[in-house]
């Protein structure tokens, strides 16, 4: 591992202050640990689920030999912020000692935000990440593209509701709702502007969108945090989000057949909207402007 610049060579190095962001896995030691170059600006030990290890060891990918698959009962992730010195060459993806050494400024910030960011970190050990994972892609493509169709900053917009959801792997989204702080076109459904319901969240809007308290960075992207969107569900008290709670705290005290029984009363519940649409759409169509006041139709006088 690289411990200091070479000499004459400041030109071909990294500006200086380039950050990296270090992972080892605690279960590598070999008593006292080799660490990464450069300064350490922020270290966090942190506790990883199975379900969590599975989740980055494939979003990181290509990962050092040395790291296990899968871990079966969790483990301890190291995890470090670091500066380097003027002119220090940018280290190997694979740093001694089993470390991960991540130097693109978007990996490394995307993934920092997972896990040295209580937001992220609930994200990674809680969320049933396989359960979506096959519409994932796709979904990402959709909503990075309704950004760029509307002129919109990722910066300056957060998504809410149904898609915190479905990335926890609790339900499926039916409504891409999105606040943001940008001047958006016409966004046609699915994409639906969430501002009316806003007074639900107990927050400004500047707040979800800003604070990194209250909202999660996946890829790139910005979604209400886990515990706002159970504030803003308690908040409104459908009997589709008193559902969605049930799912909610189920996912967290890992009960999988409590959120199985939550799936299919969320699909009896989809079904009861739907025939109340229709109900609603057959009473226009028989009160409509084509029948009489008295109930009878001019066509069979």
């Amino acid at each position: 591992m690289i411990a200091s610049p070479r000499q004459g060579d400041e030109e071909d190095g990294p500006p200086e202050g380039m950050t990296l962001l270090g992972l080892q896995p605690r279960v590598l030691d070999w008593g006292e640990p080799v660490p990464p170059p450069g300064v350490v600006i922020e270290a966090v030990d942190l506790g990883v689920t199975p379900g969590g290890w599975g989740y980055l060891v494939a979003r990181l990918a290509p990962v050092p030999p040395a790291w296990p698959a899968a871990m079966p009962v969790g483990m301890v992730l190291r995890v470090r912020r670091l500066i380097l010195a003027a002119g220090m060459d940018t280290p190997s993806r694979f740093g001694d000692d089993g470390w991960l050494l991540l130097s693109d400024e978007r990996e490394a910030s995307d993934i920092a935000a997972l896990l040295l960011r209580p937001t992220g970190v609930h994200f990674v050990n809680h969320a049933r990440h396989r359960r979506f994972a096959d519409r994932w892609p796709s979904r990402l493509q959709q909503l990075n593209a309704f950004l760029q169709e509307q002129g919109l900053p990722a910066t300056a917009t957060v998504f809410d509701e149904d898609l915190v959801l479905e990335l926890y792997g609790i339900r499926p989204c039916r409504d891409l709702r999105f606040l943001t702080l940008g001047e958006p076109l016409r966004p046609a459904p699915p994409f639906v502007a969430n501002d009316a319901q806003l007074v639900h969240h107990g927050l400004d809007k500047a707040s979800l969108v800003e604070n990194p308290r209250y909202h999660l960075q996946v890829e790139g992207l910005r979604f209400v945090s886990f515990d706002r969107v159970r504030r803003f569900k308690l908040s409104r008290g459908r009997l589709v989000d008193h559902n969605d709670l049930a799912m909610m705290r189920a996912l967290e005290a890992g009960a999988p057949w409590r959120l199985a029984l939550g799936g299919y009363l969320d699909g009896g519940l989809v079904l009861l909207q739907r025939l109340r649409r229709l109900g609603r759409w057959v009473a226009r169509r028989l009160t409509g402007p084509s029948r009489r006041r008295d109930g009878v139709s001019p066509r069979r006088r």
